[in-house]
Parts: structure tokens; C-alpha cells; sequence
């Protein structure tokens, strides 16, 4: 169900009062009228929010607060996409489980039960309640389909991210790695991470971990995960890739030399803390 205000409020004032008024003078270098007919403002309260706080989500973010702990810098890029008014990311019985599900992290479970109000199911929060310690977020705005645009968008991440020099970047497609049967100009393209992109980041110096939905793989997930990790060494050239499974997803971390003893140590933290919420390879 998508967010509700007042009808007297404008699309402008909507997204101020979702982001702030800081967050949204940035929403404003894109916006011409600041009015209904404003479409910067109407493709920003459009974004697929719909997933924030859900299971998945709550791994996620438990995942990256224990591989990064409290002293290394983390790049998320969101890789949003429009609102597809369906059910996914509606699973939320996990918040009203709080004796159980709060034993893995307190003050995550704490900050992501607010996104029971759907007034709160909007990625904006992840920043404004601090879930993330070293993390900065891009982008406000959706993935493009265009490959110019595309290309542009990545290079303003590049940009950011090289002025910051952040230790780990995480992409967050909604699918994951490229597929031969979403390729690069197809509109599904703006639910991928593409190999280009994966290792420009990596050759730049930067850890790279990234969202891959599971599908129907045919050869198996074990097989899927494994041909994964090999694919991403080869296209790399890093000497270890890392995986980090659960029941519906896997996240793939390539790590620099300089992180993988911090990683594999934060890998056993993870499986003692997170015990059979992760099967880690």
C-alpha cells in the first residue's frame, strides 16, 4: 500500500515530509516546479520502498553492521526501481517475534520494528536512524534504463565514492548479477549489477558485496553458488570471493587484500551471533 498525506499537501511537501528538509534541497537540483506536475518529485515517492524493514532486510543490515563493525567505511548504493505494486517485500511477521528475532541484534530489530507504521517502509530511515554507523547512501533517484544515463549514474557514484575512499561498496540490485535474458539496454536491466560495473568498482580499490536474489537456478543452489564464485574470481581477479546464504537469498562479497583477515573474521562472528540465519562459504 503506498504511503498517505493530506490531498492539500503537494508533491513537493510529500517528499520533504518522507525525507527531511535537508535530504530533500537534494531532490530539489532535480526539480523544476516543485509542484504536482513535478516528475523528479513524483518518480522519488515511487521508489520500490517496499521491501525496507522486511526479513530479508533485517539480515541485510545485520549482515553489513558485522562485516564492517565499527571501523570500516561502507558505500551503499540503493540501485532503487519504481514501486511494482506487488507483495514482495511484505514479510513482516518477523516483528511481532521479537523475543526471538531481537537475540540477533537489539538495536537493529529496535530500528526496523518502526517500519510496521508504513509511514516509515522507506530506505531514507536506514540513514536517519543511524542502523548503518559508517555507511553513506546514494542515490535517491531509480536506476536508468538508458545505457548513457546508466553509465552517467555510476559515474557519479565513482565520483563520491572515490573522494571518500570508502573500504566497501554494496550494491543493491533487486535481483542481483547479470542474466543473458536481461541485458544491458532491456528495461529489466535496472533490477541488475552488471560485470562492468562489478569490477570497475573492485579495480578501484574498494571491497565490493552485493544482493543476489535466489530464482530457479537449474544446476542447484550449492552449484549455483559455487559456479558464482568462480565466475566472480575470474572476472575480478581477486584470490577469494565469499558468500553469505540465507533461505531466499545470498549476498557475494569480493574482498580486497588488505580486508579478507578483518572478513573472515567477521564471517565467524556472523555464524556464532547470527547462528543458522547464514550459511557462510
Amino acid at each position: 500500500m503506498p504511503l498517505l498525506y493530506p490531498p492539500a499537501l503537494s508533491l513537493w511537501e510529500r517528499v520533504v515530509r518522507v525525507v527531511g528538509p535537508g535530504e530533500g534541497e537534494k531532490v530539489a537540483q532535480t526539480c523544476s516546479s516543485r509542484s504536482a506536475a513535478c516528475a523528479a518529485c513524483q518518480m522519488f515517492l515511487c521508489m520500490k520502498n517496499q521491501y525496507f524493514g522486511d526479513i530479508n532486510d533485517f539480515r541485510k543490515y545485520g549482515l553489513l553492521r558485522t562485516l564492517c563493525g565499527n571501523d570500516l567505511s561502507l558505500a551503499v548504493c540503493w540501485m532503487l526501481t519504481e514501486d511494482d505494486g506487488g507483495q514482495d517485500g511484505g514479510k513482516r511477521r518477523y516483528l511481532k517475534e521479537e523475543r526471538y528475532w531481537c537475540k540477533f541484534d537489539e538495536t537493529l530489530f529496535a530500528s526496523l520494528k518502526q517500519t510496521s507504521d508504513r509511514d516509515k517502509q522507506n530506505v531514507c530511515y536506514a540513514e536517519k536512524w543511524g542502523i548503518l554507523s559508517t555507511a553513506q547512501f546514494y542515490f535517491s533517484d531509480s536506476v536508468p534504463t538508458d545505457t548513457g544515463e546508466r553509465q552517467r549514474y555510476f559515474e557519479r557514484f565513482f565520483l563520491k565514492s572515490r573522494k571518500t575512499k570508502f573500504d566497501l561498496i554494496f550494491f543493491d540490485p533487486d535481483n542481483g548479477w547479470e542474466v543473458p535474458s536481461a541485458p544491458y539496454r532491456a528495461k529489466r536491466s535496472v533490477k541488475h549489477v552488471y560485470s562492468d560495473e562489478l569490477w570497475s568498482t573492485f579495480s578501484r580499490g574498494h571491497s565490493v558485496l552485493f544482493y543476489q536474489h535466489f530464482a530457479r537456478p537449474r544446476e542447484g543452489r550449492d552449484a549455483f553458488v559455487t559456479n558464482t564464485e568462480k565466475q566472480l574470481i575470474w572476472l575480478t581477479g581477486a584470490g577469494e570471493v565469499y558468500s553469505f546464504r540465507t533461505t531466499n537469498v545470498a549476498f557475494f562479497l569480493i574482498p580486497r587484500v588488505s580486508h579478507r583477515e578483518r572478513f573472515r573474521s567477521r564471517a565467524s562472528e556472523l555464524s556464532a551471533i547470527w547462528e543458522d540465519q547464514f550459511l557462510t562459504t
